[in-house]
């Protein structure tokens, strides 16, 4: 075993990289190694890196410099989407640093000596988890993308799609449960292109719900992340009537509310018209249901005619919030190079008109929420006073703790409650806990 015996962990990006940091953290800690959280105290920084934006890599030029001076003899490795898809773009804040792309993630859980889990699909990359420190869990089920849109640099920094194999995915998640999860996340970088033995994403949720339901309904849920909307077909609508485990609350990956956009984007799968009357359906399924949406501002092209177009989302679609994101040229991506490049003033200035619509449709769910018990699942304590959590729908919730009510939440069970107010920014709940009779019945919203 080498003489490092410390690490540090610096994570960026997506949920799938945070699914690989804790990954590698219970690896590691098997093999006898200690997390710290000061790098100075460090025998090997580690950071997992995201290319998705210019942002995220201006962050980590900035930050590189800083963890090398921080510990200076310790072994510094950079891995993942920056070090893949444009190492050039890191230049002299690198040095001293190992860049490990895609090919070489798995090699960091033999970093002290550790055994990478078996898996039954040589295709699959060798990161699994068996725990959880928190309530709510990720699950890694899908890697890399082949759809190839024109903004994006995933498929050039994670490879083609992957899936994971049905039966890995069904043991970690009871896995996660068993340890104390009470929430796990299905999470890929594109679940439209899951394939399992069952077929696509629907097909192994409706197999979750019928091997996990028996022991764990009422007790642990599923929640989804992105959706691509070319997922939307009957099959999912009969998946949201038969899985009483899945959260009702669904993230679509829109970008756009043009067509003419989507077209320039390569997002060709699907259009706005079919999305709209898939949620129109679900809708009558999920009478209450969160949903959010991916949008993109400011795309080579996009006019003002064009971004009328996705701000009219926000009246045709129930969103109930949106992940907003001015448009970032990625090098090596075709859009970085398209004519009727929008001013960065103005893709911004978009940016912020999305987000304030959002924000009112976040506030105005969160209100519809007031009328209607949820499931609250603490995710964190805040102090003394208050505990962090989250419902069903996805909508974050606080509960001020009375002197009498330390004890009464379970740290890692679902709790019925009652939403009695708006939070402080108006889109989150303040909740109370129903503890014998109660002013309203409790009954689960039906799935």
């Amino acid at each position: 075993m080498p003489d490092a015996s410390h690490f540090h962990l610096v994570v960026h990006g997506c949920r799938v990289n945070q699914y690989e940091a804790q990954a590698l953290r219970e690896a590691w800690e098997t093999a006898g190694a200690l997390g710290v959280e000061d790098p100075a105290a460090a025998d090997v920084v580690v950071v997992l890196t995201c290319a998705v934006t210019a942002r995220a890599v201006q962050s980590l030029r900035r930050e590189l410099p800083r963890l090398r001076r921080s510990a200076p003899a310790a072994r510094h490795l950079c891995a993942g989407c920056v070090p893949q898809a444009i190492p050039g773009e890191l230049k002299a804040a690198a040095e001293g640093w190992e860049l490990w792309g895609k090919d070489r993630k798995a090699d960091l859980l033999h970093l002290f000596d550790a055994l990478p889990a078996a898996s039954t699909d040589p295709s699959w990359p060798p990161f699994a988890v068996t725990g959880s420190e928190r309530a709510r869990a990720l699950c890694k089920i899908q890697d890399g993308c082949s759809q190839a849109c024109a903004f994006c640099i995933i498929p050039k920094a994670r490879g083609g799609p992957v899936s994971r194999p049905e039966a890995e995915t069904l043991a970690e998640i009871r896995r996660l449960f068993a340890a104390g999860a009470r929430e796990v996340v299905l999470s890929g970088i594109n679940l439209g292109q899951y394939t399992g033995e069952s077929g696509n994403l629907w097909a192994l949720l409706r197999r979750i719900q019928a091997e996990l339901a028996p022991e764990w309904a009422g007790r642990g849920r599923i929640r989804l992340s992105s959706l691509d909307p070319g997922l939307l077909t009957p099959a999912g609508l009969e998946a949201l009537a038969e899985c009483s485990m899945l959260c009702p609350h669904l993230h679509l990956s829109l970008q756009s509310g043009s067509a003419a956009v989507l077209h320039a984007m390569g997002r060709r799968q699907y259009r706005i018209e079919d999305a709209i009357r898939w949620v129109e359906d679900a809708r009558r399924i999920l009478p209450v249901l969160g949903l959010g949406a991916d949008l993109l501002t400011g795309f080579p092209g996009e006019d003002d005619d064009a971004f009328a177009e996705t701000e009219s989302l926000f009246h045709r679609l129930p969103l109930t919030y949106a992940h907003v994101f001015p448009f970032s040229p990625r090098p090596g991506t075709r859009a970085a190079h398209l004519p009727g490049q929008v001013p960065v003033s103005r893709r911004l200035g978009r940016a912020q008109t999305l987000r304030d619509l959002a924000l009112q449709r976040a506030r105005e769910f969160a209100a519809v929420l007031l009328n209607q018990p949820v499931l609250f699942m603490v995710v964190e304590q805040q102090g003394m006073d208050s505990m962090a959590g989250i419902c069903e729908y996805g909508v974050r919730c606080r509960h001020l703790l009375r002197p009498d009510d330390h004890g009464r939440f379970a740290r890692r069970e679902m709790t019925p409650v009652h939403p009695r107010a708006l939070d402080e920014d108006g889109d989150g709940l303040l909740v109370v806990a129903t503890a014998g009779p109660s002013p309203l019945p409790f009954t689960p919203h039906p799935l």
